[in-house]
């Protein structure tokens, strides 16, 4: 992933329309007294890229079909990026936050997905950075930043493809899990997330995943395979030490649903010394190219 943008004087104001949804636009330059160039651009009510955001964890079939069409998921966002007349010292900022953002679990369950993303480019070594920030999940809440870049020595190696494979780091800081399915009180927790990007392949390796609360701790590895015919996401689960009420409140609600929800009415007390999950979840409910329905939950082991 490498950039370098040259810009000149600028002044926009304008509506556009961008995947059928008007888009409003407002962009403006000037130069500081060091001649530095400072560009700054807003747009409002742009549409999430991920058509289907607000309904992929939805267990309604009908919700999967080709011809559904959920409501465009928008989103706000401000770009300002500076240069000097010599061209290094260039820095590149984009805050990104969704507008009413709620994801459909099922016809009558909808988690809302609230915060910001505040992405720096660094042109120097051609990395992003997501700076520290607050974000809710329904009723679970957690500081989140990141980092991408390219992967070491992937130029040398002749990686195929428009874009280098990445690898990233996601840090989860004074989280907090409170499912309002679970009788049991709120778990604080940490994680750590590193894993690589490829986008030749359309894979997501998550090398290393760790979870750290008072009630055990947890580790996890996998990949999201989205070129699969459908796209499906498999994971390796181990917990260490874990109380029965943290098992409750870390599994997720869209994992193996009728399972966790035996879970939570039938077992309380005790801890689980060890534990290993085998996890399949697929990302589309339905065959690319064909009528076939993929039917069932999520398939854990």
């Amino acid at each position: 992933m490498q950039a370098r943008l040259y810009i000149s004087e600028l002044d926009i104001d304008a509506s556009l329309v961008l995947a059928d949804a008007p888009v409003t636009i407002i962009a403006e330059s000037e130069r500081n007294e060091q001649n530095n160039l400072l560009v700054r651009l807003r747009a409002e009510d742009v549409v999430f890229p991920v058509k289907r955001l607000r309904t992929f964890l939805s267990d309604n079939m009908d919700d999967h079909e080709p011809d559904a069409s959920p409501d465009a998921a928008l989103m706000s966002v401000q770009i300002a990026f500076q240069n000097n007349p010599a061209g290094n010292d260039q820095k590149l900022e984009v805050n990104v936050t969704p507008k009413d953002l709620s994801l459909k679990l099922s016809d009558d369950d909808y988690v809302p997905l609230q915060g910001r993303t505040r992405l720096t480019y660094e042109f120097d070594d051609n990395s992003v950075t997501m700076e520290n920030d607050f974000w809710r999940f329904g009723r679970s809440t957690s500081f989140v930043s990141a980092r991408l870049r390219d992967l070491p020595n992937s130029a040398e190696n002749n990686e195929i493809g428009p874009f280098l494979p990445q690898e990233f780091e996601v840090l989860f800081n004074r989280g907090r899990i409170t499912p309002e399915d679970s009788p049991e009180a709120p778990l604080t927790f940490a994680s750590r997330v590193q894993g690589q990007l490829n986008f030749s392949t359309g894979l997501i390796d998550f090398t290393n995943m760790e979870l750290d609360t008072a009630e055990g701790y947890a580790s996890a590895e996998g990949v999201v395979a989205m070129a699969a015919n459908p796209p499906v996401a498999l994971f390796d689960v181990t917990t260490k030490d874990m109380s029965i009420s943290g098992l409750k409140q870390l599994w997720p609600g869209t994992v193996a649903r009728e399972a966790r929800r035996w879970t939570l009415n039938n077992l309380a007390g005790g801890r689980v010394l060890e534990s290993r999950f085998q996890i399949a979840e697929p990302l589309k409910r339905r065959i690319k190219g064909s009528n076939h329905r993929l039917v069932g939950d999520s398939r854990v082991e």
